[in-house]
């Protein structure tokens, strides 16, 4: 009669286990959502990577090159239309991050038009196009400083978000070692 109680407790502490490890599904859709959110991270890092790199080409260029960089700084200015209108609409989808991550989405489509990236990134190409490096380069460094803000609010709450989620793994990590303890107890009793 003992027996068959240590092996209930077996069975049950399996069965939680078996549980826990079959939650794959659960695991597969919480990295779907962590792939949405570091798509949109990752699209605002690369708009800034890129204007940078463009700032940096645009830095000391002789008057008589600058109209070279005209195309690509405008087109870039068009990117950051088409990360900004992603960034917005994501704001408002459910299934993007969690509730504080969509404010800050929110807050970050703001910033775009609050701090005149576009306005910026045309600006640039204008003054590119107009044989004006200096003033194109002083624009292109608004459109940075704007942009790594954004990134900064981003990846803010990214950082945050892996250091809870450390805490909860470390919890079910010690979670899953006591009953496994417990199951190596209960069949050493069997």
């Amino acid at each position: 009669l003992p027996r068959l109680k240590f092996l209930a407790q077996a069975v049950n502490l399996e069965t939680i286990i078996l549980a826990k490890l079959q939650g794959a599904p659960v695991i597969a859709a919480e990295e779907n959502k962590r792939s949405e959110v570091s798509d949109l991270i990752a699209g605002l890092d690369d708009l800034l990577k890129k204007q940078r790199a463009l700032a940096k080409d645009t830095k000391g260029l002789p008057a008589e090159k600058a109209p070279a960089l005209a195309p690509a700084q405008d087109s870039l200015a068009e990117k950051s239309t088409a990360v900004r209108a992603r960034i917005g609409k994501d704001s408002k989808d459910a299934s993007v991050g969690d509730e504080e991550f969509r404010k800050r989405l929110a807050q970050v489509a703001g910033m775009f038009a609050e701090l005149r990236v576009y306005e910026d990134m045309l600006t640039a190409a204008e003054q590119l196009e107009q044989r004006k490096p200096e003033p194109a380069h002083t624009a292109q460094q608004r459109a940075i400083g704007s942009l790594s803000r954004m990134v900064d609010l981003l990846n803010q709450w990214e950082l945050a978000q892996a250091e809870k989620e450390a805490a909860e793994l470390k919890a079910e990590a010690e979670q899953m070692e006591q009953k496994l303890e417990q199951l190596a107890d209960i069949q050493k009793d069997i």
